[in-house]
């Protein structure tokens, strides 16, 4: 008997603008949402969960649920259909190494291309990788830490935070907070809040009309002059440009 294989038939790359909000509904197939950019709030099984960039999504078959933009920019995301046999994944995982929207993106570009030969079994073939590595993912219980401190960070962007603040949050010495987050990913928590800042401030210079003032309060970045310093310090061009060339 041959092994029964998950069956990609169903993909795609959206921009949703904000008020998005796609009302209760489920669907038989299995699906997987990378959040690219933005904030998605989704409600099921009597849940609320926000997934923010970088987070996958996944639908188990038959399950009611909810999803909508939680945020004033836009949110963009990619969507991955398919049907098999049953698989149990956490509803939200963390791609922690870009693996996972790397084969996303590749699959997609195979299923736009329908000019070669064997391309459905390509598919599928990336799809299992996917899978996989989700899988993977899912199981690598340090991440969950990881995950966590970056959802607090989202949360408290606009406030001030410091190493002291951000271990006194989560009740830890903060020289263990410290050590342990630098040993789980490669850098220290206010390089990571420094990062969400930056990204987050670029992504509201691209995606809205809010003025540089008001981005530099939401994110955190004390205002427009110092948030044209980080912009040409890191990305090497100030907030400008960015609105001007997207």
């Amino acid at each position: 008997m041959s092994e029964i294989i998950p069956v990609f038939f169903n993909g795609g790359h959206l921009k949703c603008p904000p008020g998005w909000n796609r009302k209760r509904h489920s669907h038989s197939f299995f699906q997987i949402i990378i959040v690219y950019q933005g904030n998605m709030v989704i409600h099921i099984n009597g849940k609320k969960l926000t997934a923010h960039p970088g987070d996958i999504v996944f639908y188990p078959g038959n399950t009611p649920h909810r999803e909508y933009n939680g945020d004033e920019n836009s949110l963009e995301i990619i969507y991955l259909d398919w049907e098999g046999p049953p698989i149990e994944l956490p509803l939200i995982i963390h791609d922690r190494n870009g693996r996972i929207r790397i084969l996303a993106e590749w699959l997609l570009s195979d299923y736009k291309n329908s000019l070669y030969a064997n391309r459905e079994r390509a598919e599928d073939s990336l799809l299992q990788t996917l899978l996989l590595e989700t899988e993977k993912n899912a199981l690598d219980k340090t991440d969950d830490f990881v995950q966590i401190v970056k959802t607090t960070i989202y949360e408290k962007l606009g406030e001030m935070l410091t190493l002291d603040i951000l271990a006194e949050i989560f009740q830890m010495n903060k020289f263990t907070f410290l050590r342990r987050y630098k040993i789980l990913t490669g850098k220290t928590p206010i390089d990571e809040v420094r990062q969400i800042r930056l990204e987050r401030a670029r992504d509201l210079v691209i995606s809205t009309d809010l003025s540089f003032r008001e981005i530099s309060e939401r994110t955190g970045l004390k205002n427009e002059f110092h948030m044209s310093r980080v912009f040409k310090k890191y990305l090497l061009v100030p907030p400008g440009y960015f609105r001007k060339n997207h």
